[in-house]
């Protein structure tokens, strides 16, 4: 688990300084060596590495890949906090790749797990009674 994690602070620092290739091969040597076994033991960092990944990916422009580890990280996260890094991540990928009502939807399923509804078309009361609702809470 040391050298998974020495790994994961390598393709931090990779992204860091704008090497997206070298990140990618480092948190992909990382998640390797943390086997299916390890993923209930340090769930954390394995989740960490796939997301990583995935944004190295997308900084490169490999959608495919990029969408392959994001699937998995969105299947084998227990909870929505394991999952928002992932679903951000996804939502600037639409929005780069043109697919903005694919990203708009994700987007607004996201905010409704989290207790932020919005109507699918919001009318003009609506807008004004959700705009006084904001002003009287600053």
């Amino acid at each position: 688990v040391n050298l998974a994690k020495l790994n994961c602070l390598a393709g931090e620092k990779a992204m860091a300084s704008a090497s997206f290739s070298s990140a990618i091969v480092y948190l992909k040597a990382g998640i390797s060596i943390l086997n299916e076994g390890h993923l209930k033991m340090d769930n954390e960092l394995y989740i960490k590495m796939y997301v990583l990944s995935a944004e190295a990916e997308y900084c490169i422009g490999n959608f495919i890949e990029m969408k392959k580890t994001l699937d998995f990280v969105l299947t084998e996260a227990g909870c929505l906090d394991d999952k928002l890094r992932a679903y951000s991540t996804l939502v600037h990928a639409l929005g780069a790749q043109n697919k903005m009502n694919e990203a708009i939807e994700i987007g607004l399923d996201v905010l409704a797990q989290l207790g932020e509804e919005f109507p699918s078309i919001p009318d003009y009361s609506y807008t004004i009674k959700d705009h006084l609702k904001t002003k009287k809470m600053l």
